[in-house]
Formats: structure tokens, sequence, C-alpha cells
């Protein structure tokens, strides 16, 4: 909810014309400066002895932007940029003002250039996931504030930010987290607080809600977006009727299914160093403990293969109160999409994936057609590259593992990677195994879904971090 605007830092110049020395000179003013009015007189005087002055029109436009002067600021940034195409605070700078003008996928355009000149640019990130998080797109503004928080890990507002977009996707102990950790770093920052009474409302804990709202209120009582909230908190906390913490929909009745997939016996790659058909097993026998009908399919040779399993699980699973499929095995990505490999694909060239693999967009829409109310797909499936040395289309890498592409998973679909987009799972087992150990009765699925999260996170040294994607409206106990 916060985004970053940047100012270039104070410039001294000692050996230079005496111009260039006299611009330099009306810019640390204008830096130095308080009054509003004052720093744009600086920065105009700068700008009027070197008309080249591309950090004076940078921070004159900051100046337009704090004032409300969106078009002028945009004027100031659109000149910096071509006196300087490289600079990468000038296009985020733009981009903060176009969001401001409602221009979200504007915004966004001008972010992608800050950060192509600037990976390493953590406000850029935080900035970009907010105009996605603006436009619906939840799940990759998280993988923005992900990106942005690795950067800068002290970033509070990437904490508070990535937190509210959780909270959207109906992930409130998640978000409950990240508020915390937003917290722990800026003890002042009232939105977090406020944001989490909010989150602690969806939950029904009613009296620790409040505290929250009274803690954020006394550090900015001009905030009044909470206040829908704060009195259901209230009614919620005085009255004697118990309301169950979830709707009547969450509970663990109603019929469960689980397709269990694991594919080993690659015939024309490599192994994996680690079993999938073993993982697969394992699952299975906890999906069975846990109530579910399982259905188990080991060692697919074709895509035909896979697609008639899914298919007809998909069938049987209609309707169903909740649906889980796990799928350990080999899978890439190609142009534009992710796939399921059988144990027989040779994939010669890279596009023989289109009739050798199950594109993941299959699973995901039979699924979707099921009316399941909540779908959860696991993939232990981002671990490396099959056909790495094999095809020599494969080039740079781009093939291992599992990206974001495409149309977003149908509604209540959410898919579980085993690491983030475009990253390998380089530690074998590991997310198989906070799976196994988090998948108990009782547990929430938020709950669960953050729980291996962390688990792997920490078991890796935050060097592979499972990532979520799609939209769940709802929550379900194990």
């Amino acid at each position: 909810m916060k985004q970053v605007l940047t100012l270039l830092a104070l410039v001294l110049l000692t050996s230079a014309s005496f111009a260039q020395t006299t611009a330099s000179e009306w810019f640390n003013k204008g830096y130095a400066a308080t009054d509003y009015n004052e720093q744009i007189r600086c920065y105009t005087e700068a700008i009027r002895l070197d008309p080249t002055y591309a950090a004076a029109y940078n921070n004159r436009g900051n100046t337009k932007y704090n004032l409300g002067q969106y078009q002028p600021a945009i004027y100031d940034f659109d000149e910096a940029i071509r006196l300087d195409p490289t600079y990468a605070y000038a296009y985020n700078n733009r981009g903060l003002t176009k969001y401001n003008l409602g221009q979200y996928q504007q915004a966004i355009n001008d972010y992608d250039e800050a950060i192509r000149l600037d990976p390493t640019y953590a406000y850029a990130y935080n900035n970009r996931g907010w105009a996605k998080h603006n436009l619906g797109q939840y799940q990759q503004a998280i993988y923005d504030y992900d990106e942005a928080i690795r950067l800068d890990p002290k970033n509070a507002y990437a904490y508070n930010n990535r937190g509210w977009a959780k909270h959207n996707l109906g992930q409130y102990q998640p978000a409950i987290y990240d508020y915390d950790e937003a917290i722990r770093l800026d003890s002042k920052f009232a939105k977090s607080y406020l944001n989490k009474g909010q989150a602690l409302v969806a939950l029904n804990r009613c009296q620790e809600a409040l505290e929250f709202f009274r803690q954020g209120e006394g550090l900015d009582n001009s905030l009044n977006y909470h206040l829908q909230d704060k009195q259901k908190a209230q009614q919620c906390a005085t009255s004697t009727v118990v309301t169950p913490s979830v709707p009547p929909s969450t509970s663990s009745a109603g019929k469960r299914y689980a397709l269990v997939i694991g594919n080993s016996s690659y015939r024309y790659v490599s192994s994996l160093a680690r079993q999938p058909r073993s993982d697969a097993e394992t699952m299975a026998r906890r999906f069975t403990e846990l109530g579910f009908t399982v259905t188990t399919a080991y060692d697919l040779k074709s895509k035909s293969e896979l697609e008639t399993t899914v298919f007809d699980f998909a069938d049987k699973a209609r309707q169903a109160d909740m649906v889980a499929v796990y799928y350990a095995g080999h899978g890439m990505e190609f142009g534009g999409h992710n796939y399921l490999i059988p144990t027989e694909a040779k994939l010669e060239r890279d596009e023989r994936a289109e009739v050798e693999a199950l594109s993941l967009d299959y699973l995901l829409a039979r699924l979707g057609r099921s009316q399941a109310r909540l779908s959860l797909v696991m993939l232990d499936a981002c671990r490396n590259n099959p056909f790495e040395g094999r095809n020599r289309d494969l080039g740079d890498g781009d093939y291992r593992a599992f990206k974001i592409v495409g149309a977003a998973p149908p509604r209540n679909v959410m898919v579980f990677y085993a690491t983030q987009p475009g990253r390998v799972a380089t530690n074998a087992g590991v997310f198989a195994d906070a799976v196994r150990q988090h998948l108990q009765r009782g547990t929430r699925l938020t709950e669960f879904l953050m729980n291996v999260t962390n688990t792997v996170d920490q078991r890796t040294g935050q060097s592979q971090a499972p990532f979520q994607s799609g939209t769940l409206f709802g929550d379900f106990t194990f």
C-alpha cells in the first residue's frame, strides 16, 4: 500500500565548468530545501544553467508529484529519460505518477523498464506489485513483492503489501504473518496494524482485532478504511453467540478426491536423484489416511495416458468438496505453456512438447470444469532441465523449470509449485517432505500452504521457496 518515489542523492562536482558547478549548486540547494516551491525554483535554475541536467528534471518531477501536479511531473520525467535513456529512477518515478493517474498498465510498463535497467531495484518491484494488485492480479503482485523482499529484507512496505495481496486472496493467516513482519520492521506503520485487524476479523478473532485497530488508530487517526470491519469486530466481541471461525463450507465434511501421479522410469532422459514414484506413493497413503478417495497413476508413458488419467479423475471428482492433485516427475516450460512429461517422451525438438507432453493448462481446465468447491494442484516437478544437452534448441536454460505463463488458473483452483517460477528445485525431496509433514488432519488449507512454504525456505537456507498461483474463495480443513 506504499509506493516509493526515488530522489537522486546530493550531487557534488569538484572539477567541472563554472556553469556546471553553479548548476550543481542550485541542484544541491533544491535537494536540501524543505519547501516545495523553493525546490522547484532551485531545480529550475539548475536546468536553466544546464539544460542537459537529467537529475534536475527528475527531482523537479518528484517535487511536482508531491504537490499533486501529476501531468507536469510526467513532462519532467519524460525529459529526464530523453536525456538519459538508462535512468532507472526516472522510469520508476514516471510509473508511480501514471499509477496515481489510474494508468496502471502504463505504470507497469515503466516499472518493467526500470527493472530491466536495474534488476536490483527493490522499490520498482514493490511499485510494480502494487500496480498489478490494483488490476486484481494478486498472485503476480505477490511474486513482485517476494522479489522486493529478497532484494531488501527490511522493506516493511513490501511485507505489508504482500500481506494485503494474500488478504485479497482469502489467505488471512499468511497475510497476518506478513503484517507482523512489517510491524516488526516499522513499529509505527499504522496501516499494518489496521490490516492485521481486518484479517483477524475475517478469522473471527474479534477481541484481538479490536486491539490492533486501537493501536493503528493511535498511530494515525486519519485512516478510516477499516471502520466497517471494526464495527463487525465490536459486534462479534460483545455477542454471546459463538459464530464459527470459518464458513460451514470450509468444514472437513463432504466428498474429497485426490489424484497422485509419480513418474520415475524415464526412458530417454536421466532419472531424478530422488524417485518421484516413492514420494507419490507416500503421498497417496497420506491422502487415504485423511479420508480422500485416492486415484494413483505411476510411470505414465504417453501424453494420451496422462490426458486420460486426468479426464477420468476430473469426471469422478465432479462437484467434490475438495480436490487435490500431486504430481512428481519431470516438468518444463516451452512456448508460453507448462508441461508434465510422460516417461517415454523423446522431445527431440522443443516444439514436440505440444504433442508428447501434457499441458498444465489441460489439467487446470478439467479441474475448473469439475466444479469442485476447492482444488489444489501440487507440482513437485521444478527439478531440472530433463533434456539438457540433448536438444540444441534448449539454449540458455529457458526450459529448466515451470514459469507463470498463460491465463490464470480457474476460480478456486490453486497451483502450488515446489519453487518460484523460472527456478530449479535443486534440493531433492524437500518439498515432498514438507508437504507430507504438514498434511495433517485438522490443518486448514491456508495454514498448510504457509507452513510448507516456510519449512522449505528454512531447510534450503532460503534458496528454494514454494510458490502459489491462483485464487481461492474459501478455505478447507484436512
